[in-house]
């Protein structure tokens, strides 16, 4: 985490995870730094699994995070069918 703060990035954290425990990507809050309100790290996450996967269904995957989602992003996760946890 400190990696994230001292890059500019928020101390928010998420990581898009296979069944096996595979990590797809890892992100980090970058509201700020990159002036997009849009770029929560959940979000940062899952447009990365997205890039990395090469597709959009991220139904077999996870999203562990460590903080609780809002919720007015909560209905993209769920519309992703994503299984998520936070810590």
């Amino acid at each position: 985490m400190k990696e994230h703060i001292a890059n500019g990035s928020g101390p928010f954290l998420a990581t898009v995870i296979d069944e096996n425990g595979n990590i797809i990507s890892k992100t980090a809050n970058s509201v700020v730094s990159d002036g997009c309100s849009n770029n929560h790290t959940e979000m940062n996450a899952i447009k990365l699994a997205q890039k990395n996967l090469g597709t959009y269904d991220l139904s077999k995957y996870n999203l562990k995070k460590n903080s609780t989602p809002q919720k007015r992003r909560l209905t993209k996760l769920f519309i992703l069918f994503l299984h998520i946890s936070y810590f």
